[in-house]
């Protein structure tokens, strides 16, 4: 083998681990700057109605679930919980933001719900939030939701109506957002429908996996619903 043969197969070898490594560093989830975040929420807080600083705060939340949830999680008692403490509070702020363009807006709530996991706490603040921006903002939720593809815009419909118990106010809400769909996105309802048949009372907190046990899954569907109740919808 020639020693410039030898080389260009280094070369070529090189080459590819590089690229190797940046398509695996793209696949690493990480959390947003939280400095930045926490920073944007501070000034918002302060003057929660100045077009400009709820922009930045908007700029700073998390783009993605992959960026929320790495943000927000809950990693244990021994770690740091400064984000995960304010999970809730700056779910509410990102709720509140009204001079953010509704496009962008719209745009950035359906994509952090897309491949989402129902669960206690931050995925629970974001559900409850999408929930109810479906029923007062359901035109402008679908004009970007319609615009992907079927799988995507399942994974979005199995968050909405994940539940892991049936309750009145679960069934009352699917029915006010079925009616909406409805009225703006028709040939939506095939998703919607089969979204909710699956996963409404169908599956289980992200913290108990996903393997059944007997005795869990009856606490799940009988006394322990109504404490459950207060922390997942």
């Amino acid at each position: 083998m020639s020693d410039l043969f030898k080389n260009r197969a280094v070369l070529l070898f090189l080459l590819l681990s590089v690229n190797l490594v940046a398509i695996n560093s793209q696949n690493v989830y990480q959390p947003v700057d939280t400095l930045r975040l926490n920073t944007s929420f501070r000034k918002l807080e302060r003057n929660p109605s100045d077009a400009r600083l709820q922009r930045a705060f908007f700029d700073a939340f998390p783009r993605t679930w992959a960026e929320y949830i790495c943000t927000y999680q809950y990693c244990g008692e021994n770690s740091d919980l400064t984000m995960y403490s304010l999970a809730d509070k700056h779910v509410q702020a990102f709720g509140k933001l009204n001079a953010v363009a509704d496009t962008a807006y719209y745009r950035r709530l359906v994509d952090l719900c897309v491949g989402a996991r129902i669960d206690a706490d931050a995925p629970n603040y974001l559900k409850i939030l999408v929930g109810e921006k479906l029923i007062s903002k359901t035109k402008e939720i679908m004009s970007y939701l319609m615009t992907l593809r079927k799988g995507h815009r399942m994974q979005f419909w199995q968050f909405v109506f994940s539940t892991i118990c049936d309750k009145e106010s679960t069934r009352s809400r699917f029915e006010k957002i079925r009616e909406r769909v409805k009225e703006n996105s028709p040939e939506e309802l095939e998703l919607v429908d089969t979204a909710y048949r699956y996963f409404h009372n169908g599956v289980r907190k992200v913290c108990f996996g996903h393997e059944g046990n007997s005795f869990l899954n009856s606490c799940i569907n009988q006394n322990f619903c109504i404490y459950l109740q207060r922390e997942i919808l």
